[in-house]
């Protein structure tokens, strides 16, 4: 047998140099996959745009795309509905991140909230998971996911860094999605989400709150409309919560990550104590 699969290599040698396929729901995951496969294995997303990932349609490509795939990484069911749905047939490796008992999905109120990526204290364990799998289901990358795992901690670890060096005002988040953003973050914090069919009543709870000085900055989701605060007169943060977009000129996603949740740590900045009201 193993002269049959040498003889293979030996007709075939690209055969032996094919890269694992690895597919993600999302792509803030797929970044983290691939920043511990790097170049060792293609990483993709089946949703690239903006927006909550929650309402992504599937395609046909999104099929094909599965099928093609070694791994395909989702976070759940509930969650990932259409994409679990083209999972039906799939003979390779699935991974669900909800199965990861390790990771804390809850938000303070005690529900599911599963923009759990936000949370860099999830990010470390997330990518300790990743990693184990990874190893597992294709050993020849050992040694590169292991060395990438350590550096990877060592960027999330100074995003962690610079988040507990926020010095915020009192905020008001009117996004769900914000939530597990703004857990690792002290101070004043108002959880005001928006929901469809909102009462009269809490309608004018939330205009009280937001005109008194118990607020000082107002926090808002990317696609929410920021036009509807100014009357209130605060410093209005518009922070990309939910899918990120991968550039057009991007090689891969490697690198989305970091730059995204740098990108959100700097917006998060225009909230600190000492600006201008």
């Amino acid at each position: 047998m193993k002269y049959t699969i040498l003889f293979i290599i030996l007709l075939f040698p690209g055969l032996a140099l094919a890269k694992p396929t690895i597919v993600s729901s999302v792509t803030p995951i797929a970044s983290l996959v691939a920043i511990l496969t790097r170049d060792s294995a293609t990483v993709t997303a089946l949703d690239v745009a903006g927006g909550c990932p929650h309402h992504h349609h599937a395609k046909p490509s999104d099929k094909s795309t599965i099928e093609n795939a070694q791994m395909v990484i989702y976070i759940d069911d509930d969650f990932d509905g259409l994409v679990v749905s083209l999972l039906a047939d799939y003979k390779g490796q699935k991974v669900k991140i909800s199965d990861f008992t390790s990771l804390d999905f809850h938000g303070k109120d005690g529900k599911i909230n599963w923009h759990f990526w936000l949370d860099l204290n999830n990010v470390r364990v997330l990518q300790d998971e990743l990693a184990r799998v990874l190893i597992a289901t294709f050993p020849e990358m050992k040694n590169v996911v292991e060395k990438n795992l350590s550096a990877s901690i060592v960027k999330i670890n100074e995003l962690a860094k610079i988040k507990q060096s926020l010095k915020l005002g009192s905020t008001a988040l009117l996004s769900d999605s914000l939530e597990h953003f703004f857990k690792s973050i002290e101070n004043d914090q108002f959880r005001v989400f928006q929901v469809a069919n909102t009462s009269l009543k809490n309608m004018q709870k939330l205009d009280e709150l937001l005109g008194s000085n118990l607020v000082k900055c107002i926090v808002l989701a990317g696609d929410q409309n920021a036009s509807s605060y100014s009357k209130y007169n605060k410093i209005i943060v518009q922070l990309d919560s939910e899918n990120w977009v991968v550039p057009e000129n991007a090689n891969n996603v490697a690198d989305l990550f970091i730059n995204e949740y740098s990108k959100m740590i700097e917006q998060a900045k225009k909230c600190t104590v000492s600006s201008p009201f």
